[in-house]
């Protein structure tokens, strides 16, 4: 078998051979002959010139499995499919295959370019020069359509949802609260869309949206430069604006907490990062066509934040793939110094491309970017170069946008020199990290909370600002800014607004109640131990020196919430009133995040890597403060990542403080 595949091959470059790629804008292009034998496919490859505008389509998909169900069954990225290529065999993947088979049996000839079997693959010199051409490839066609795979059991079920949805107008989607919460199963609550959301209807779309197309990094750009978009799932078509409407609805709506029928369960995880990015992809084209008028700079910082929770077979594919999208702009100073070189090291082509939004940059949100060490795959980083590999996003800001402006009125500076790992920047050192309390992840999937209620309860009642220290503690765990559900504008750009309204501190007494319930119905549920009593003791405590305190007024009596612990059926109830909604969806947006107090007595939400001990610094040029670790030398420092300090963040601190800017290097 691996000596046919060779000679296959080899047939192969013969067939490249008679169709040379005389100039610069000269391609292939692919015609597939109707057949109804599913077996075989047939087809033609002919040379054309850009030049002369050939009418053609481009397909956009994946060269591995489309899906999960798909991985499982065997399928690869391997070129194991033989089809007659002007009368020689040739191989080909078998997501591929299977399109090809479609086109040929729904009479849909083309002509076609395929990056597969329209590029020689086994020519590198052809590969590089055609792969900076695919900007001109996919924008010069006449539409790109969007294979998403062969059907799988949920596909019908989940287009048919995707095309009801879309018959309703976006404004009217926002109306529908998809969850009754009183009953185990999800009722839309729009008559008008003529179907019953069950919980099998709502695995149906969310698997959909994990197809394998969403996250590719490469996707971006074929979908950003195309004149017409048309998307394919086997023999189903689906439309773009259906798919981006329902994309928009089910990131900001209740559809976000729903796990089988269970509302508002945190354990449940159904929304996933991988379905989260499949629906963030079928927004992030929008949101950067909004942008054409940008700079480069701003475009390249644009398509990097939307592209976080794209996947690459290689990781410096996070920065090549993404040129494509700056156009023409790219010839003009500091980003015509970049292109795909596969030779340079992962962590060279990072270090090149941050350089390269600082130089070009107004600001430092670059550094928001750069994810907590605890989820960095990349080694050899300079600390404070963000590892683009990495597909969740753990900063403050970069993970909702916030309107912080906690350097209001400095004047900033920053520097990286050409032959330098460091960067030089203005700062001032706020404050010193004095306690470090438990991460959002254990607080809502470890159930602890000890740490958190010991250092609020030890504070004292007033905050600052005529705040009480419960009202500082609302807003510090949510990073004191919210969104309303049906702002399509904040939505879209990722915007939220601070600070938040004081009607949210309403829902934070239901959410430490119902919080709280579960650390204690934890702790029962495990082994009976002396140490386990001491600890639910001494929650309690903390809990009933919270209620006694100065603005305790509006949490729970730690009776109601012991009552919820002895009797899950209430806890059951209260789950499902929903009451709290609203604070644990704001809650759960920052999810990489951990709290932390100041010897200043300031709260704080920062990195997963915090320390005792690690400085909170002011730096003119950034939209949030930045906590530091000392290094050997003077004014060295470490970048751990950005934070939130609740007080500060629209420069009361530059205004109060006085604050000594000083020249810092981070490493």
């Amino acid at each position: 078998m691996d000596h046919l595949r060779g000679s296959l091959l080899n047939h192969e470059d013969d067939v490249y051979q008679l169709l040379p790629l005389l100039d610069h804008d000269s391609i292939r292009l692919m015609i597939v002959h109707p057949s109804s034998n599913d077996e075989t496919v047939t087809c033609t490859l002919e040379t054309a010139n850009l030049s002369t505008e050939p009418q053609y389509s481009a397909l956009s998909y994946t060269w591995g499995p489309p899906t999960q169900q798909a991985e499982q069954r065997g399928m690869t990225s391997k070129r194991i499919h033989p089809i007659s290529l002007n009368g020689t065999q040739c191989l080909v993947t078998e997501n591929l295959f299977h399109f090809l088979r479609f086109a040929a049996s729904n009479s849909k000839p083309g002509p076609w370019w395929i990056d597969a079997v329209c590029i020689n693959q086994a020519d590198v010199l052809e590969r590089n020069q055609q792969v900076l051409r695919m900007t001109d490839v996919y924008a010069s066609a006449f539409q790109v359509v969007v294979w998403l795979g062969e059907e799988e059991e949920y596909t019908n079920l989940a287009v048919r949802i995707i095309k009801a949805f879309g018959s309703i107008k976006l404004k009217e989607l926002f109306r529908i609260d998809p969850l009754r919460p009183s009953v185990g199963t999800v009722v839309l609550a729009n008559e008008t869309v003529g179907l019953s959301i069950d919980k099998y209807s709502c695995e149906a779309l969310f698997w959909f949206y994990r197809r394998s197309w969403f996250t590719r990094i490469w996707v971006l750009q074929e979908r950003a430069l195309a004149r017409q978009l048309a998307f394919q799932c086997g023999s189903r078509a689906v439309a773009r604006e259906d798919l981006l409407n329902i994309a928009i609805y089910l990131s900001n709506s209740n559809w976000t907490h729903v796990r089988l029928g269970r509302p508002m369960d945190p354990d449940s995880d159904l929304v996933s990062a991988p379905i989260i990015s499949g629906i963030k992809s079928a927004l992030a084209v929008l949101v950067f066509r909004l942008q054409k008028n940008a700079s480069c700079g701003s475009r390249f910082l644009t398509a990097i934040l939307l592209s976080r929770h794209c996947r690459s077979s290689n990781p410096r594919d996070k920065i090549y793939g993404l040129l494509g999208l700056l156009d023409s702009a790219r010839e003009a100073k500091p980003f015509n110094t970049i292109s795909p070189d596969y030779r340079r090291t992962i962590p060279e082509v990072y270090l090149q491309a941050t350089k390269l939004l600082l130089e070009s940059a107004e600001d430092l949100l670059i550094l928001s970017t750069v994810v907590d060490r605890t989820h960095k795959e990349v080694d050899d980083l300079p600390s404070w170069v963000p590892d683009y590999s990495v597909t969740s996003t753990t900063g403050i800001w970069c993970a909702t946008e916030r309107g912080y402006r906690p350097a209001k009125g400095l004047q900033a500076y920053w520097h990286v020199g050409d032959a330098s790992s460091s960067l030089s920047l203005c700062a001032s050192r706020l404050d010193t990290i004095s306690q470090v309390g438990e991460s959002k992840h254990e607080l809502m999937h470890e159930r602890r909370g000890e740490k958190l209620l010991s250092i609020v309860a030890n504070m004292k009642d007033a905050y600052m600002a005529g705040q009480s220290k419960i009202e500082a503690l609302w807003r510090t765990l949510i990073v004191d800014s919210w969104a309303e559900e049906n702002a399509m504008e904040g939505y879209l750009w990722g915007k939220y607004e601070s600070p938040a309204p004081e009607f949210v501190e309403e829902q934070f007494g239901e959410w430490l109640a119902w919080t709280a319930a579960r650390w204690l119905h934890q702790e029962q549920r495990s082994t009976k131990t002396q140490d386990s009593s001491k600890a639910s003791q001494k929650t309690i405590v903390l809990l009933n020196r919270l209620c006694e305190s100065d603005g305790g007024a509006l949490l729970h009596p730690v009776e109601d919430i012991y009552e919820m612990v002895e009797r899950p059926d209430l806890l059951d109830t209260f789950c499902g009133s929903g009451l709290f909604r609203l604070y644990q969806t704001l809650f759960v947006q920052i999810p990489h995040a951990r709290f932390f107090t100041t010897k200043m007595s300031y709260m704080g939400m920062g990195p997963l890597s915090l320390q005792d001990g690690d400085s909170v610094w002011l730096v003119p040029g950034s939209r949030t403060l930045f906590v530091l670790r000392d290094r050997p030398g003077v004014n060295r420092f470490e970048f751990v990542g950005d934070c939130y300090v609740h007080g500060v963040m629209q420069g009361q601190a530059a205004e109060d403080l006085k604050p000594n800017i000083e020249m810092i290097e981070l490493e």
